[in-house]
């Protein structure tokens, strides 16, 4: 997860390494990194993000990108809120816990709903 300056820092960084001049002049430089997403979580390659491009009013659908582009448009949740509310109830369910001697989360990855892991927020 990461904090609002390192969000919009990897913002930047996503726009600056997939758009360029020959990107703008040819009218494509929205065809990877748009201006209206907003990375909030990364691992390696994958980033997971909102797409701001809604009125103000509205949620902004959580989508992601991973090293292969492959359905980098599908809305994975409709909202911040509801992927929360699915990790909340992942942790209530005991899906996750904190192991102190690894240092790190446990995922029993395969006692998760179907749809939780086909969801690429896991």
């Amino acid at each position: 997860m990461l904090s609002l300056s390192e969000s919009v820092d990897h913002y930047h960084r996503n726009r600056a390494l997939h758009t360029h001049e020959k990107a703008v002049a040819s009218g494509i430089d929205e065809m990877y990194w748009h201006a209206t997403w907003l990375p909030f979580m990364v691992a390696g390659a994958e980033r997971l993000y909102v797409d701001c491009a809604g009125p103000s009013s509205a949620v902004s659908p959580v989508r992601l990108v991973s090293s292969d582009w492959e359905d980098f448009a599908t809305e994975r949740t409709p909202s911040l809120t509801a992927a929360v509310e699915m990790w909340v109830q992942a942790l209530d369910a005991g899906h996750y816990h904190w192991s102190e001697a690894d240092g790190h989360w446990i995922c029993d990855y395969s006692a998760l709903p179907s749809h939780w892991r086909t969801s690429g927020l896991f």
